[in-house]
Parts: structure tokens; C-alpha cells; sequence
């Protein structure tokens, strides 16, 4: 266990750091505003993006992990209701951009945007196969080979004069390449090459057998990422670039989530029915995330100070206020992420994919309320409260379940300390020393 979580870590530590770097980069060369317009195209690319994603790394963790001997046939089908709803998505952004009246350099960013993050999630659906089939080291592989590409042409582009759409097309180039990879590697090491389904009736078949899973990721991505959409319509692109670019850490230390999810939920899926395995499994999962989050919600508070040096712009001056915050909303996300991973363990999707809804109801209320008043700050509390509200839910649907929830308990004294250290950190400035 511990050497996959390495190998998966190392491999996920490049894709982080690829993608940091290159918009911290970004944000340097180009400013609040630019950068701010950047990240909400961005931001509504990725979202449009979730049609064709429809929580398929999720199914294939789960109905592979349980039977690796149906790896192929689960693969190509969902790979062809993929490809279907590709197009779909591919129209819809079209279509969005007409009607929305943007001029044509807006119109070619979001389109190459969305290529971008739609040949990503391929990359994605293959590396869920990886995960699922245990070939961790040659994710890596193929991580280090793509995530290089991507920061290397990316930077190129800005670093050359790049205005958004100059960067918006290199990663386009990058992620091909970086698919190109994972595809050549994937079908040099299975047992049995996998080719789409392509007929619509099959495709059509698995398409309604994952809605739950499509559900969900629909609204989790919405949720994920709607942040920087909110804070763009109500504050404008630079304070919208202040918050992306503090969000930027945020996001990355996110992704080390979905490597707990890859390593436990195969395990779990197969111990479904043996709820002692299973509740020790969730235990371990639970308090590994908590630990991590501590740690991490501690080192955002700690750094705080020193995020001025990677942003020292003026425009950017701000980014260091909210930087405690941000560590306080990891936390929260990770204890919810936790009872998550359990919960589609337990094959509770649709009840996921509802209260993601509810929860995505509850952000956009609270943000409208505290935006206006306390700024990005707002924004972050908006979501905390959000992150909360899904923690115990989740936490109450797996204890009904029969799932101790000791780490929860653990959790509720530790969230307001963290809180106190935040907003002690701003108000010295820095109480570490």
C-alpha cells in the first residue's frame, strides 16, 4: 500500500506541479485582470467539460477493482458512451459561445479550452484503468512524459509574449501528446487490447446505467469549480485573478484526494459485503486523510506570509490574506472527500449526486450573501460552510450504513482551532514567528 501511494503520489506531485507552475507563471507575466479573465474561461471550459467526463474514472475504479477480468469490455463500453457524449459537449460549447455574443478571440480561448480539458479527461479515463488494473509505476511513466510537455509548452507560450489564446492552443498540443503516451503504454501491458463500442444503442446502455456517477461529477465539477465564475460576475476578472491565483495551492494540494480514492476504493468495492473489512478500511482512509489535511490546512496558515514572494506584483498583494483561509478549506474538503470515497464504495451515488445538488444550492446562496460583504474572503466561507454541510451528510448516510465515524468526532474540535489559527494569522501577520 504504502509504495503504490508513492508511486501515485510522485505521479500526481507532477501533474500538480506542471500545472501550478505554468499559471503561476501565467499569472506574473499577465496580472489580476488578465490572469482573472484566463482562469473564468477557464473555469467555464472545465465545466462544460463534465458532460463527456460523467464520472467515468469513478465507474472504472469501481467495476474494475471488483472484476479485473471484465476490465476490457467495461472499458470499451464506457469509452464509446465517452466518445458520444464528446460531441455533445464539443456542440453545446459551440453553441454557448454564439449565444453568448463573445468576440472571436473569447469564442477560439473557450473552444481551445475545452479541447484541452476534454482530451485531458480521455488521459484521465485511461489512467483510471491503470489505477484500477494496479499499474502504478507506469502512470508515473506516463505522467512525467506529459505533465513535462504540458509546463514546457505552456511556458514557452507565455514566456514569448503569449496571450491566452497562444497558451490556450500549446496546451492543446501538450495534452495530444500526453494522451498519445498514456494510450501507447496502456496497450502495450494489457492482456487484452480494448476498442470503443461505438453503437449507439450500447452506448446509450451505459450512458443509463452510469447516470448516478454522471450525476455526480456533473455537480461536483460544477461545484469545484463555479467559485471562480462567482467571483468574476460579482468582483470582476482581477479580483477573480487575486482568488485563482491563492486558489491555485488550494487546488493543487486537492488533488492528493483522488489519490486516497484510487488506492481505497478499489479495495473497498470488492469488501462491500464484508462490512468488518469494509469499516476498517474506511477507518484507516478516514484518519489518513485527517492527518494529511491537518498538515496541509497548517502549512497554508504557516506560509501565508511568504506567498508575497512568489506574487510580488501589487496586483497580488491581497493573495496573502486570503492564503489562511484557503488551508482552512482544505480541511473541511478532505474530511468530506473521506466519507465520500466511502459512500461510492457502498454503490450511494444517486445519494451523492443529491446532495452534491443540495450542496451547490447552498454555495451559490451563501456566496451571493457573503460576497458582497466580505469580498473573496466571502467567497471561501461560502464554501467551507458548503464542504461542511456535504461532511455531515455523508457522514450520516454512512452511519446509517453501519460505518464508525470516529474520525468525524476527531474532527469537529479540531475545525474551529484551525479557524482561530487563520484568523490569528492575518491579524499578526505571522504568529509562527
Amino acid at each position: 500500500m504504502l509504495r503504490n501511494f508513492l508511486t501515485l503520489g510522485f505521479a500526481t506531485g507532477l501533474r500538480i506541479c506542471s500545472g501550478f507552475l505554468l499559471f503561476v507563471f501565467a499569472a506574473r507575466s499577465w496580472g489580476a485582470e488578465g490572469f482573472g479573465e484566463f482562469m473564468y474561461l477557464f473555469s467555464v471550459a472545465t465545466i462544460v467539460t463534465m458532460i463527456s467526463e460523467y464520472g467515468f474514472s469513478l465507474q472504472i475504479l469501481r467495476e474494475v477493482g471488483k472484476s479485473k477480468e471484465r476490465a476490457p469490455t467495461v472499458l470499451g463500453e464506457l469509452l464509446g458512451a465517452k466518445i458520444w457524449l464528446t460531441s455533445a459537449a464539443l456542440l453545446i460549447v459551440l453553441v454557448y459561445s454564439l449565444v453568448k455574443g463573445y468576440e472571436q478571440r473569447i469564442v477560439a480561448i473557450v473552444i481551445l479550452l475545452t479541447l484541452s480539458a476534454t482530451i485531458n479527461s480521455y488521459s484521465d479515463f485511461l489512467l483510471a484503468a491503470y489505477r484500477a488494473l494496479g499499474r502504478f509505476s507506469q502512470e508515473a511513466t506516463v505522467t512525467f512524459w506529459g505533465s513535462s510537455t504540458y509546463f514546457i509548452a505552456g511556458s514557452l507560450a507565455v514566456f514569448f509574449g503569449g496571450t491566452g489564446l497562444m497558451l490556450a492552443a500549446a496546451m492543446v498540443m501538450s495534452r495530444l501528446i500526453g494522451l498519445g503516451l498514456v494510450v501507447r503504454e496502456l496497450y502495450g501491458h494489457l492482456n487484452e487490447v480494448f476498442y470503443p463500442t461505438l453503437a449507439f444503442n450500447r452506448a446509450w446502455q451505459a450512458i443509463k446505467r452510469g447516470f448516478s456517477y454522471g450525476t455526480d461529477a456533473a455537480v461536483a465539477t460544477t461545484f469545484a469549480n463555479i467559485d471562480t465564475i462567482l467571483v468574476s460576475s460579482t468582483l470582476g476578472y482581477s479580483a477573480a485573478g487575486i482568488y485563482q491565483a491563492g486558489a491555485r495551492f488550494y487546488q493543487g494540494a486537492s488533488m492528493v484526494a483522488p489519490i486516497f480514492g484510487s488506492l481505497y476504493l478499489p479495495k473497498m468495492s470488492r469488501a462491500e459485503t464484508n462490512r468488518t473489512a469494509l469499516t476498517m478500511l474506511h477507518r484507516s482512509l478516514s484518519y489518513q486523510m485527517l492527518t494529511a489535511s491537518l498538515m496541509m490546512a497548517i502549512l497554508f496558515i504557516v506560509a501565508a506570509p511568504y506567498v508575497r514572494l512568489i506574487y510580488p506584483t501589487e496586483s497580488f498583494k491581497t493573495v496573502e490574506v486570503i492564503f489562511p483561509w484557503l488551508g482552512v478549506l482544505l480541511f473541511v474538503r478532505f474530511t468530506a472527500a473521506a466519507q465520500g470515497i466511502s459512500i461510492t464504495a457502498l454503490g450511494g451515488q444517486r445519494f451523492r449526486a443529491w446532495l452534491f445538488l443540495s450542496a451547490l444550492a447552498l454555495l451559490i446562496v451563501s456566496a451571493s450573501i457573503l460576497l458582497g460583504r466580505f469580498g473573496i474572503t466571502g467567497m471561501i466561507g461560502a464554501m467551507v460552510l458548503s464542504y461542511a454541510y456535504l461532511a455531515i451528510g455523508f457522514a450520516l448516510w454512512a452511519f446509517r450504513k453501519g460505518i464508525s465515524q470516529t474520525s468525524q468526532i476527531v474532527a469537529i474540535p479540531l475545525l474551529p482551532i484551525i479557524c482561530w489559527l487563520a484568523w490569528m494569522q492575518n491579524r499578526s501577520g505571522n504568529i509562527f514567528g
